[in-house]
């Protein structure tokens, strides 16, 4: 049972979080595809959220760590375990943000993130708002899939015109992996060649 002198810092966040959620306007993306998402990480990488742990930053900003066990690296330095800041969060006397179209990570989940480079205080964002973070679920037969959850997202045409939002779909997991390894692989041609060429 929650002891008396808590239950007012609880409600207090819990109803922040909910107003907050309620007034967020969407956020505004292009529609990336997993290549085009891959293509423009600076760290891609499969993992479970083991922690969370949000944080004020320079008085006015606020990051959410995460704590990452890493089950695979597609790009970026590959480590057994990650801390990776994340934009928005609430803190434990109440006091949030939220971005629109971004969500939060969950501890116990798995997923599949396409990372930024990060700031000078190390924060990333997810490439493409919220489609550079997708969950990785295991079905009633073993199967895995990848799914998005892009609610707050408002997704435009590449001059910026509105269009339609369709539900995204889930993603088969191995056809999806596929995807990803085939376009980092071009995009690692394509840096090398880059290299020798200036090498040369």
């Amino acid at each position: 049972m929650m002891p008396g002198a808590m239950l007012p810092r609880f409600l207090t966040a819990l109803s922040l979080s909910i107003a907050l959620a309620a007034a967020a306007p969407a956020g505004t993306a292009v529609r990336l595809t997993l290549a085009d998402l891959a293509d423009r990480s600076d760290l891609c990488l499969e993992a479970k959220v083991t922690a969370a742990r949000a944080i004020l930053e320079s008085g006015k900003r606020i990051d959410t760590e995460y704590t990452l066990s890493v089950l695979r690296t597609f790009w970026g330095e590959a480590q057994a375990s990650r801390a990776i800041r994340l934009p928005g969060g609430v803190l434990p006397d109440g006091r949030g943000m939220v971005l629109p179209g971004l969500r939060g990570l969950e501890p116990g989940e798995e997923v599949l993130l396409f990372l930024s480079k990060p700031d000078p205080l190390g924060m990333r964002v997810p490439i493409g708002l919220a489609q550079g973070t997708l969950r990785v679920e295991t079905d009633k037969l073993g199967r895995k899939h990848l799914v998005p959850d892009e609610r707050g997202l408002a997704i435009v045409a590449p001059g910026g015109a509105p269009q339609a939002n369709e539900p995204p779909r889930v993603l088969d997991y191995a056809a999806a992996v596929a995807e990803i390894e085939s376009a980092l692989a071009a995009r690692r041609a394509r840096e090398n060649a880059a290299k020798e060429k200036g090498d040369r």
